[in-house]
């Protein structure tokens, strides 16, 4: 087994993997030869919790939570295995042995793997229509602000990686733009906030609830996919690494 580090952007989302009690910026070993590192929402902490899993030793990179659909074949829960991220600055390819070993493993579990690539963002990606214009324009089923990093990191230190994205919001849902403000870099909600701007805009509600179910959806995948976490982790024969 190889030493991986998962990057992972929100404490909800390491809660699901760990069953234990993730902390900001400290990496903890929900297995043997695991590292997760909860870095926070956006490219630029991904980028740097990557880059101290490989100073703790990492050989291997994963980054691993939710994702936002961007064509209807998605639905919340659904679980995403790109072989590729597409990036303003060009295509980022995850490594093929890897995904196909792992796509074997986890099937043989019963999980479904759908089909469809990943495109990389800066920002929440929140109506239908932006989603459907970046699905068009980049040819991408799914947008995530994270694995780019991710996958720029291991390049740089000549490192395997994959992604694994859980699909939280459908192509047609919009997330409402007092989620986003209530929101911290680790997906804690400000929950009186959230009430507050929902009190001055109930006609948000049916959007709110909806993204709620999709959330819970995720969330439920994600603990599904904790428990196969060893069938994730590469060996060394997969990743052509010395033992």
């Amino acid at each position: 087994m190889t030493a991986t580090g998962i990057v992972v952007a929100m404490l909800p989302e390491a809660k699901c993997l760990t069953g234990g009690r993730p902390q900001p910026g400290i990496s903890m070993n929900p297995h043997p030869g695991v590292s997760l590192h909860v870095g926070g929402i956006g490219p630029e902490r991904a980028a740097r919790a990557a880059e101290q899993l490989v100073a703790g030793g990492a050989r291997a990179l994963l980054s691993l939570g939710v994702a936002g659909a961007l064509t209807p074949h998605l639905a919340p829960g659904d679980l995403l295995i790109p072989e590729t991220v597409e990036t303003a600055n060009g295509t980022l390819r995850i490594h093929s042995a890897w995904r196909k070993r792992v796509v074997e493993r986890i099937s043989a579990a019963g999980v479904i793997v759908t089909a469809g690539n990943l495109v990389e963002t800066d920002e929440v990606v929140t109506t239908p229509a932006r989603k459907a214009a970046l699905a068009g324009a980049r040819n991408a089923a799914a947008v995530d602000m994270e694995s780019g990093a991710v996958l720029r990191v291991a390049a740089r230190h000549g490192l395997p990686a994959l992604v694994l994205r859980v699909i939280a919001d459908a192509a047609h849902m919009e997330i409402p733009a007092f989620v986003i403000r209530r929101t911290d870099p680790f997906g804690n909600t400000d929950t009186a906030g959230l009430l507050l701007d929902l009190l001055r805009a109930p006609a948000q509600l049916p959007a709110l609830l909806g993204l709620g179910r999709a959330s819970f959806a995720a969330l439920n995948s994600l603990r599904r996919l904790s428990r196969l976490l060893p069938e994730i982790i590469p060996d060394h024969d997969v990743l052509g690494l010395p033992r």
